[in-house]
């Protein structure tokens, strides 16, 4: 009976395959749009601030370019890595042709030293084990995800600061993130 049955459901088991590797397929094209909306996005604001093209020129290094994390998200990850291909893209005329001989760089590792980036603790989904140590916090794993990917002014803050910081901090755009994806 086994050997029947694994012979009537190979066809969906085979079935169940495909549709999945269509929908990484769907899901990696989805990220790369996101990643160049984003850099559309992010060239078409500072056509309409011009105060922040110094982010581009590096002419002034007072100039900081705050950003407001909020709810863990890939695919924010992906908008700022798009934020960063602009720039790049901007300072180094071969970027565009092969993005891949930038990562790890120095050129990538500053290209967003000039953008300070806050995130919020996500403190519903903190979770401690039955001795009280930290298990998960969204903050932290959201931290841990964007430094691996050469951001370097990352900033952990509390979510009751958040007003605070953006009245003090003058905040120029607010990401939300959506439970991981």
């Amino acid at each position: 009976r086994c050997r029947t049955y694994l012979n009537n459901s190979s066809g969906d088991i085979n079935k169940f395959i495909s549709n999945i590797y269509i929908l990484s397929q769907e899901n990696e094209v989805a990220r790369i749009n996101i990643r160049e909306n984003a850099k559309n996005l992010f060239s078409n604001y500072l056509k309409d601030n011009p105060e922040y093209l110094s982010l581009i020129n590096d002419k002034d290094d007072k100039c900081t370019f705050n950003i407001l994390l909020y709810g863990y998200s890939e695919s924010v990850i992906k908008a700022l890595c798009g934020f960063r291909d602009y720039i790049l893209s901007n300072k180094i005329k071969d970027y565009i042709n092969d993005r891949h001989q930038f990562y790890d760089s120095p050129a990538e590792k500053n290209s967003f030293s000039k953008v300070r980036i806050f995130i919020c603790e996500g403190r519903p989904k903190t979770q401690a084990d039955h001795h009280g140590r930290l298990i998960h916090h969204d903050g932290l794993i959201y931290a841990s995800a964007i430094g691996k990917r050469n951001f370097m002014n990352i900033v952990l803050i509390p979510d009751i600061a958040v007003g605070n910081i953006i009245k003090n901090n003058s905040i120029h755009m607010i990401m939300l993130g959506a439970n991981g994806f």
